[in-house]
């Protein structure tokens, strides 16, 4: 069965510039790890305040969650604002509204006073259901909208592919954007000046009074990263800084600075632990043509779950379809839902051709508001848990940052605080690992008889002899067996056909079938075995 290109629309059509690998040393005021919606939008609000920044982004900017969402830029989170009231209070609500509004409406005030070229529209936005409670669950949040003061309605006559759909919320003036034009042209204004951006630049510590933050262990001890090269190939000694500096390193360099931003999605530093509290959530998007015409809309469809717009390309109107929502954790073959993904796009449209497949993700938080703020650890803030909704959600945290360093007032920085679950349990994580085990984990005898009867392209977790292990065997024959435990918080991996890759359920890690870390917060790779 044919999905196209696997990779997503906005990656395929990236004709942006690359940025230089982090070499040698930089000083600056803000390091700011992570290059996603997060980390462009906290380093050009801080930019524009004057001053100097870096971004450190491992990949390419924007490549891996922002590049792989639909990119809606609404204030209008699916059934949002009534479950704030019921659960938070009047007040609570207001100063979300005015969050959600101010992020909202910063992305085009930076369309426009950075003259980005980002595609940017707006468009009535519809949160549609085939529940059977669905009217009562629109009128709750219509309800919600009028207390509030917000603009939406409920209507019944719903457009085309879901015109049978007998009601369904809607809010005018929502935005939609091509994310990796709008992320690059916040990069050509943060770029320069003293300012940073660094793609394929891996951070792998962060150093503070002679200790890596992140395993807590003694920079001295830790051999791989003693030495960096710097700007003329030649290896420097790592030197500890008796100040308040702190210092980002990666393979071949490090900034210093007073502040760092933690912005990888999933914390690769994270001194409060609130990975206890976030659960990773999988998707998976297809982009197709069809002969049928798309509406000039967006869509949320709750139950069952999908979502849709539409962009332009040189060949037409391009619908990308967003579904099948799921954890990673959950077993079976990834396949299975591109499979149901196709067949829904067949259903509701005459599909033309199928051009893209491909998967998204992002955290969600028990309490569905995002993480944003200053960690226990002084001068080092972390943003993470946007909940699917990470244009509104991701640029918010770009003014709560800002106001946070620079000591601003900020009417609603409070409500998104890391330290808001300090002192709460969780049971979000509890037996994750263990079930995903006791259904997958394979006992072997011997490692050389079973790695022949494994098949081509296909993987098990198994343990041998005490030891857990990942083993892939490629499409060649070639066997790649690596440690079988995640290297953040030695959870035991999953692994996922589609992509390639071994996951983790716990925290969402993900290693290639290599060993590399794709994706944190793990920082360390996989040993491999054989």
């Amino acid at each position: 069965m044919y999905f196209g290109k696997h990779m997503s629309v906005w990656v395929d059509t990236d004709d942006s510039v690359d940025y230089a690998e982090l070499k040698g040393e930089k000083e600056v005021d803000v390091a700011i790890i992570g290059g996603g919606i997060a980390g462009m939008s906290i380093g050009t609000l801080l930019k524009q305040e004057g001053l100097k920044v870096a971004i450190i982004e491992s990949n390419k900017i924007g490549h891996y969650i922002t590049g792989t969402s639909t990119a809606k830029v609404s204030y209008a989170s699916p059934l949002m604002y009534s479950h704030i009231l019921s659960t938070f209070g009047k007040e609570f609500a207001l100063k979300f509204k005015d969050a959600c509004s101010k992020g909202f409406n910063k992305v085009g005030e930076l369309v426009t006073t950075l003259n980005i070229d980002a595609d940017y529209k707006t468009v009535p936005f519809y949160i549609l259901s085939d529940g059977q409670n669905s009217l009562k669950l629109f009128e709750k949040e219509l309800e919600a909208l009028n207390e509030l003061n917000i603009d939406g309605d409920i209507v019944n006559n719903v457009p085309f592919p879901f015109e049978r759909n007998k009601n369904a919320l809607v809010y005018e003036n929502q935005g939609e954007i091509h994310p990796f034009k709008y992320l690059h042209g916040l990069a050509d204004y943060v770029n320069g000046e003293d300012s940073f951006i660094f793609e394929n630049s891996k951070v792998i510590a962060i150093e503070k009074d002679g200790v890596d933050l992140i395993t807590s262990e003694k920079i001295e001890d830790l051999d791989y990263i003693y030495k960096y090269t710097d700007s003329s190939g030649n290896n420097e000694d790592f030197n500890i800084d008796a100040n308040d500096f702190k210092t980002v390193i990666t393979k071949n360099g490090r900034v210093k600075t007073r502040n760092i931003v933690i912005a990888t999605n999933s914390p690769i530093f994270d001194p409060d632990s609130v990975y206890k509290h976030l659960i990773q959530n999988k998707s998976h998007a297809l982009g197709f043509y069809i002969r049928n015409k798309f509406p000039k809309s967006m869509f949320v469809r709750l139950d069952p779950f999908c979502t849709l717009r539409s962009i332009k390309t040189e060949k037409g109107t391009l619908v990308i379809l967003l579904g099948e929502h799921h954890k990673i954790w959950d077993t079976g073959s990834k396949w299975d839902f591109y499979k149901k993904m196709r067949d829904l796009a067949e259903e509701l449209f005459d599909v033309e051709s199928f051009e893209y497949f491909w998967t998204g993700g992002d955290n969600l938080t028990e309490d569905r508001l995002p993480i944003i703020g200053e960690t226990s650890e002084k001068s080092i803030y972390v943003v993470t848990g946007f909940n699917s909704w990470g244009m509104v959600n991701g640029t918010i945290s770009g003014m709560v940052i800002r106001d946070l360093i620079l000591k601003c007032e900020n009417n609603f920085k409070d409500i998104f605080d890391p330290l808001r679950f300090k002192d709460l349990s969780t049971k979000l994580n509890d037996d994750k690992t263990n079930k995903f085990s006791s259904t997958q984990l394979v006992h072997w005898d011997s490692l050389g008889n079973n790695i022949v009867n494994l098949e081509l392209d296909s993987a098990k977790l198994i343990e041998f002899e005490d030891k857990r292990m990942a083993i892939y065997k490629d499409e060649f024959a070639n066997v790649f067996v690596l440690e079988g435990q995640c290297t953040h918080k030695t959870c035991s991996l999953c692994w996922n056909d589609a992509e390639r890759t071994w996951e983790c359920p716990c925290h969402g890690s993900i290693f290639s079938y290599k060993g590399e870390v794709i994706h944190g917060p793990a920082v360390k790779n996989l040993e491999r075995l054989l």
